[in-house]
């Protein structure tokens, strides 16, 4: 009797049920392993890509500084190759905008593998109107009218008020000057700030300025520059249309572009001009004959220069780099004054 109840009790456990235990067991596991190793290779990709990235971007980034060394020996070379054929009809170099370093570069470099896309704009610093200079105790005076007329030729008729601030932002003392504004009137604003009391690292900064609105500034912006020396001399060879016509009054924009359309001339012997070869050239134009009003103050003019923006753009696969400089060509050395990075 009891090996009869143990034989019924055998036969009701059936051995496909193990088996089928088996199996889920089996088939969770192989589930745990293949999402352990989806996120393995998820992960593993997730790093590959990341380094890739880091290296395009450090590529791109050390293409941007090579751009702004090809500008450095650019203008080396041009200051030297000009010392080197001075002739005694031309007493100092000149810089104009026929020449190798005004010449954009826009390429490609496969060097590395990866095709890189290589972009440097080169513009001379001293074709604009240096604002820090309005507080030069030479020139300052001079400045102030050429500002005052810029703003003028912008609809700005109550031109005192904002020339005045600006003198407060850039003079060292605290104390305004007669229709000035000082640390007081900007604090008293809702997000109060203070002057600068220094010059201007940025032609941005003139935006803080009281009086200077967004629009205003949107319009005067491309004609002034914030250059660290004072007094530097505006380049006629290089200056555009909008600042030959605050060089003096009753400029109009025709007289500007005749100024313009004068540095290209043929000169006896065949020879083409590419430029004003000195200030004393350029105010012999026929523009400053038909009235002496128009005729700019000479200790503003220059034919060269010495300060140049760099703006150079480096691309290779998911990497961009996008710097700004300035640079000071002094004789034999070109150093970098101030470099940004950005997008």
């Amino acid at each position: 009797m009891f090996y009869s109840a143990l034989r019924t009790l055998n036969m009701s456990v059936s051995p496909y049920k193990n088996k089928g235990s088996a199996l889920i067991v089996a088939l969770f596991v192989f589930s745990l392993s293949v999402i352990v190793a989806t996120a393995m290779t998820n992960s593993q990709s997730l790093h590959i890509r990341r380094a890739a990235n880091i290296l395009d971007g450090d590529q791109a980034y050390l293409y941007a500084l090579s751009l702004e060394e090809n500008v450095k020996f650019t203008l080396l070379e041009d200051i030297q190759s000009k010392k080197r054929e001075q002739t005694e009809q031309s007493e100092v170099p000149v810089d104009h905008l026929q020449e190798a370093w005004a010449q954009k570069i826009d390429t490609t470099d496969d060097a590395t593998g990866t095709k890189a896309e290589l972009l440097a704009i080169v513009t001379d610093a001293q074709s604009c109107l240096n604002v820090n200079a309005i507080v030069d105790a030479n020139v300052g005076q001079e400045y102030r009218a050429r500002f005052k007329q810029l703003l003028q030729m912008n609809g700005i008729e109550e031109n005192d008020s904002i020339t005045s601030a600006l003198i407060d932002w850039i003079d060292e003392n605290h104390d305004p000057v007669t229709g000035g504004a000082e640390d007081r009137e900007y604090m008293d604003q809702k997000s109060g700030y203070r002057t600068g009391n220094q010059p201007m690292n940025h032609p941005s900064e003139l935006r803080l300025v009281r009086g200077v609105s967004h629009s205003l500034f949107k319009k005067i912006g491309p004609i002034i520059c914030t250059l660290p020396e004072t007094p530097t001399k505006i380049n006629i060879n290089t200056a555009s249309v909008p600042v030959l016509r605050i060089l003096a009054p009753n400029i109009s924009k025709e007289d500007a572009e005749a100024l313009v359309a004068g540095r290209t001339q043929e000169k006896e012997g065949g020879k083409q001009q590419k430029a004003y070869e000195s200030t004393a050239k350029f105010l012999e134009h026929t523009v400053f004959k038909t009235a002496s009003s128009k005729k700019p103050n000479e200790n503003l003019l220059s034919v060269n220069s010495s300060y140049f923006f760099v703006d150079a753009t480096a691309k290779i696969g998911r990497g961009k780099a996008h710097l700004v400089s300035l640079l000071k060509r002094d004789k034999d050395n070109i150093r970098v004054i101030w470099r940004s990075w950005g997008e």
